[in-house]
């Protein structure tokens, strides 16, 4: 079976979309005797992120990528989508007229490669007529609209609505996340999978021979996540604020894309006073990510939605404290792994910091549990149901390997 995966994207823009091509790379990497070939689309120059994670059986393709040059007219409506009074208008454009969204077409070099099934890893990809599978992961603008401007809600609907529509089998990563997915796509219903994403970032990832973040000796709590509103960086910062009012010497440090710079969380820490407690690291190679995993004393994620969350898994498998959301699938990927609190609580986040300076027998229990809990999320439990998933695609019939994952998968 020859897989074409979609894997166009700017390294350090797509956040956890990112990650799950990663780990989906690795999955396949990881596990023996898969009779896959993998052929990975990526923009030209921007292989680096992937090639590294490639399975055996796999070919980059470099494709030319989007214009990113500016014109007077579209640093216009850049500038206009700023502003509210622009959204409706905008909105329209996208719907009718000569700025009508639509899906690109395939790409020439589709047929070259030639493909048995194509398999679209994030939201958006083009039509084909070629069997394909969808992995859209979420659908957090039926949830928060408010974080999504009118253009945005419109064109997921659309891209949305037309890529399950063309699917063949559409995968997502938890029963909450299909339970979800079904409720608002019923016509759709008996397309969906749940394959759980191989979390990656494992501890043999570590190299501390040039270990550039001295402040890894300091107590600290780490949050990795890329700036948007729902990842809830401003409560977390309260709440910090709170946990060093009780005297505790402990420092913050948050890494992902668009952080350093960023208006908002300057804004916050500043008012705050915790400039001293708080570093921002940016988006980070992956020796040093590990290493932020390794030496805290605990990882806190206070997103406001999730579908399922990479760090949770990392922490755990780098024997990590972890304090999380009470939202979405969270509960039921931890079970009784980690501290959970409700996200729109400052005082309720900082509980659960305190919690983890304090309770050192819990954090051991609760380190113990997790670490057994990502063991059962293994590459191979990903890389067969992701097969599975293509050969559904397919209307082939079960095998060996599927009746496998039909009987002992993990998934929760």
């Amino acid at each position: 079976m020859r897989v074409l995966v979609d894997a166009r994207l700017f390294s350090g823009v797509h956040g956890g979309v990112e990650q799950a091509i990663i780990g989906l790379a690795d999955a396949f990497s990881m596990t023996q005797n898969m009779d896959l070939q993998f052929c990975w689309l990526v923009y030209e120059g921007q292989s680096e992120w992937l090639s590294k994670h490639l399975p055996n059986e796999s070919e980059l393709i470099e494709v030319d990528a989007p214009n990113q040059t500016h014109n007077k007219v579209g640093d216009l409506i850049e500038q206009l989508r700023h502003l509210s009074f622009f959204d409706f208008p905008i909105e329209l454009t996208r719907k009718y007229g000569p700025f009508r969204f639509s899906l690109p077409e395939e790409p020439l070099i589709v047929q070259k490669i030639n493909p048995t099934i194509i398999h679209f890893p994030k939201q958006i990809g083009f039509k084909t007529r070629i069997p394909n599978v969808y992995q859209p992961h979420d659908l957090q603008h039926l949830h928060f609209p408010e974080f999504f401007t009118r253009e945005q809600r419109y064109l997921r609907k659309y891209i949305y609505g037309f890529m399950i529509n063309q699917a063949r089998r559409v995968v997502v990563g938890n029963e909450w996340t299909k339970a979800d997915f079904i409720f608002n796509y019923q016509e759709s219903k008996d397309k969906f999978d749940n394959v759980p994403l191989f979390p990656q970032l494992l501890p043999n990832h570590l190299d501390d021979k040039d270990n550039k973040l001295q402040f890894t000796k300091k107590r600290y709590f780490f949050y990795p996540a890329t700036y948007w509103r729902h990842k809830n960086h401003e409560l977390l910062l309260r709440a910090f604020a709170q946990v060093l009012d009780r005297g505790h010497k402990v420092d913050l440090v948050l890494s992902g894309s668009n952080l350093q710079g960023n208006k908002n969380i300057i804004a916050e820490i500043n008012d705050l006073g915790i400039q001293e407690n708080v570093h921002i690291v940016g988006f980070i190679e992956t020796s040093d990510l590990a290493t932020l995993y390794r030496n805290a004393c605990g990882v806190i994620v206070p997103s406001l939605f999730e579908s399922a969350s990479f760090p949770i898994w990392e922490a755990f498998a780098f024997g990590v404290p972890v304090a999380a959301s009470r939202i979405t699938s969270i509960a039921q990927q931890v079970q009784n792994s980690a501290l959970l609190f409700d996200p729109t609580s400052v005082n309720e986040i900082t509980n659960s910091m305190l919690v983890i300076l304090q309770d050192e027998i819990g954090n051991v229990d609760r380190v113990r549990s997790g670490q057994s809990r990502v063991r059962q999320f293994s590459a191979e439990n990903s890389a067969i149901g992701f097969r599975y998933s293509y050969r559904r695609a397919l209307e082939l019939h079960l095998d060996e390997l599927d009746c496998q994952w039909e009987k002992e998968k993990n998934i929760f």
